[in-house]
């Protein structure tokens, strides 16, 4: 029953186009952390996460993409 309900909501939410899912991240951090990853003495993934203001997960997914 609580399936059916959880889809159901889902249907409707997609009807409505609603934006579903976590949120993505602007292009301006993304382009900011691929340029911190990409210098010769660069900083570690908690240092650039921090400085930049994102997850540490981000830059990491980030990091594995490159």
């Amino acid at each position: 029953m609580i399936q059916e309900r959880v889809r159901a909501g889902l249907a409707r939410a997609r009807d409505e186009r609603t934006v579903l899912g976590r949120p993505k991240i602007n292009g301006e951090t993304e382009l900011a952390i691929r340029n911190a990853l990409a210098k010769k003495d660069r900083l570690g993934v908690r240092k650039i996460a921090a400085e930049i203001g994102c997850g540490v997960g981000t830059v990491q997914r980030i990091a594995r993409a490159q």
